[in-house]
C-alpha cells in the first residue's frame, strides 16, 4: 500500500512539503547534491581506476589500484546515491520535513572529503584519509536518524541498520594490515548492499508499477520471503559457509526473487522509459544470484561474475532508472524520459554485459568498452539533468 493520504502507486514529492528553506536550489533536497557529485564521481572514478590498471599513471600509492576502484565504487559513488534516495524517500514517506539547508552542506562536504582524502592518502600522515573518509556514512545516518525514529513505520529503521553496518565495514577496510583483509570489508560492504537494494527495489518498484499496471503492490508472504533469502546468502558469504551452503542459499534467493520480479508485470511497461530500466535492473540481481549459484555449485562461471552483473547490471541500471524519475518529479518536470536518457539506458546495459564478459574472458579491450559505456552513460545524464538539480523547481501542476 502506499503512504497515508496518498495515491496508489506514487511516492510524494519532495516538493509537497511545506516550510521550504530558502538559499540555494542545490541545498534545499538531499537528492540534488548527492545525484550531480555521486553521478558525477561514478563517471571520473572508472576511467581513473582504468588507467592506473593500464600503468598510466598512479593516483593513489597508499592503495593498490584494485582495493582504490573498489572502494570508491562503493564508499563514493553508491554511497552518494543511497544518500541520495534515502535523503528523498525517507521524509516524504515519513512526511516529514527533508535535510536541506547547513545540515545538507555538512553532508556533502564530508563526502567530498573523504574523496579528496582517498586520492590524497599516499600524501596524508598516518590515519588522517581513513578518519576523514569514514566520517560520511555515521553523519549521514545521524541526520536521518530523528526522521526514522518519528516515523509511523518502524520498517523504515531497516535501512538505517544497514547504513550504520556499512559504515562499519568502511572502517573495517582502512583498519585493514593487509590487502586480503581490505577485500573482504569491501566485499561485505557489497553484501550489504546487495540486501538494502533487495530491500528498495520491493518497495519501490511495485508502488511506481502500480500506477501503470493494475496489481496489488505487495505480497508480504512473497517479499518476505524475497528479502530473507537474500539475507541468508549474505550471511553465508560473509561467514564463509561451504560453497554448497552459499550455492543453494543464492539458487533460493534468485528464484524467490525472480518470482516477486515476475509477479510486478514489468513485461506491461515496456514502452515506459520510467519503469522498464528498473525492472530491467532488478533482472540483474537475480541473475547475478543465479551466477552465483552455478559457480558456488561447480558450474562453469567464474568466481566473480556475479559482483560484476550486481554492481554495474543491478545497480547501474536502476541507478540510472531512479535517479531519472527523482530528479523529474522532484524538480516539477514532467514525466517524460528524454531520447538521450534512454541512449543512457542501452549504454549501462552494455558496459554490465562487457563487464561480466571480462569474468569469463579477461581481455583489456573488454574492460575499457565497459569502462566506456559506463562513464558514457553517466555522462549523458548529467549532461542532460545537472541543470535540473541546480535550479528551482518548477510550479508542481493541480494534481501532477
Amino acid at each position: 500500500m502506499s503512504p497515508p493520504g496518498r495515491p496508489e502507486g506514487e511516492l510524494p514529492s519532495a516538493m509537497e512539503h511545506e516550510g521550504r528553506p530558502a538559499g540555494a536550489p542545490l541545498w534545499s533536497s538531499g537528492f540534488r547534491p548527492f545525484l550531480l557529485a555521486g553521478i558525477a564521481w561514478g563517471a571520473v572514478a572508472l576511467p581513473a581506476w582504468l588507467a592506473e590498471y593500464a600503468g598510466a599513471w598512479s593516483a593513489t600509492p597508499a592503495i593498490a589500484a584494485p582495493l582504490w576502484h573498489g572502494h570508491e565504487m562503493l564508499f563514493g559513488f553508491a554511497a552518494a546515491i543511497i544518500a541520495a534516495v534515502l535523503l528523498t524517500a525517507i521524509p516524504t514517506w515519513a512526511v516529514t520535513d527533508e535535510v536541506a539547508g547547513a545540515r545538507l552542506v555538512v553532508l556533502a562536504a564530508l563526502w567530498l572529503a573523504g574523496r579528496l582524502a582517498m586520492l590524497a592518502s599516499g600524501a596524508l600522515p598516518g590515519a588522517v584519509a581513513a578518519i576523514v573518509d569514514a566520517a560520511f556514512l555515521p553523519a549521514l545516518a545521524l541526520v536521518l536518524a530523528p526522521t526514522v525514529l518519528r516515523a509511523r513505520r518502524k520498517w523504515f529503521v531497516a535501512p538505517l541498520v544497514i547504513l550504520l553496518l556499512l559504515a562499519a565495514a568502511n572502517v573495517a577496510f582502512h583498519a585493514a594490515r593487509e590487502p586480503g583483509a581490505a577485500s573482504r570489508a569491501l566485499e561485505a560492504g557489497l553484501l550489504l548492499v546487495m540486501l538494502l537494494y533487495a530491500l528498495a527495489g520491493g518497495l519501490l518498484i511495485p508502488v511506481f508499477t502500480a500506477a501503470r499496471v493494475p496489481m496489488a503492490t505487495f505480497s508480504p508472504p512473497l517479499d518476505a520471503l524475497s528479502v530473507a533469502s537474500v539475507a541468508a546468502f549474505v550471511i553465508a558469504e560473509f561467514a564463509e559457509a561451504t560453497l554448497a551452503t552459499r550455492g543453494v542459499l543464492a539458487a533460493l534467493a534468485a528464484v524467490a526473487n525472480a518470482l516477486r520480479l515476475a509477479r510486478w508485470q514489468g513485461w506491461k511497461a515496456l514502452d515506459d522509459p520510467l519503469l522498464w530500466p528498473l525492472h530491467l535492473g532488478y533482472g540483474w540481481l537475480v541473475a547475478a544470484l543465479a551466477l552465483r549459484a552455478t559457480a558456488a555449485l561447480g558450474g562453469p562461471v567464474p568466481e566473480l561474475a556475479w559482483m560484476h552483473a550486481f554492481t554495474v547490471g543491478a545497480l547501474g541500471i536502476t541507478i540510472l532508472g531512479l535517479a531519472t524519475r527523482i530528479v523529474l518529479r522532484h524538480t516539477g518536470r514532467p514525466l517524460v524520459v528524454p531520447g538521450v536518457i534512454v541512449g543512457a539506458y542501452v549504454l549501462v546495459l552494455g558496459a554490465a554485459v562487457a563487464r561480466v564478459a571480462t569474468a569469463f574472458e579477461p581481455h583489456l579491450w573488454l574492460l575499457a568498452a565497459s569502462g566506456l559505456l559506463w562513464s558514457g552513460a553517466l555522462a549523458l545524464y548529467l549532461a542532460c539533468f545537472a541543470r535540473f538539480l541546480t535550479r528551482p523547481s518548477l510550479p508542481r501542476a493541480a494534481g501532477g
